[in-house]
């Protein structure tokens, strides 16, 4: 539970406020770190279910 949690505490990042990400933000019409795609990703990397998480630690 506390690696989970550190998963967690590393991954938020806030870019709204960069120039670059509001440009594609507003380009695109939806912020890519609000999906429930991008909810859910973050969920399965969290429980190592992802085939993009490391698993050779």
């Amino acid at each position: 539970e506390g690696l989970r949690q550190d998963i967690f505490d590393g991954t938020p990042r806030d870019y709204a406020g960069d120039p670059a990400y509001d440009l594609y933000v507003q380009a695109r019409g939806v912020d890519p770190q609000q999906t429930k795609e991008h909810h859910k990703l973050m969920r399965r990397l969290a429980d190592g279910t992802d085939e993009t998480s490391i698993t050779y630690l």
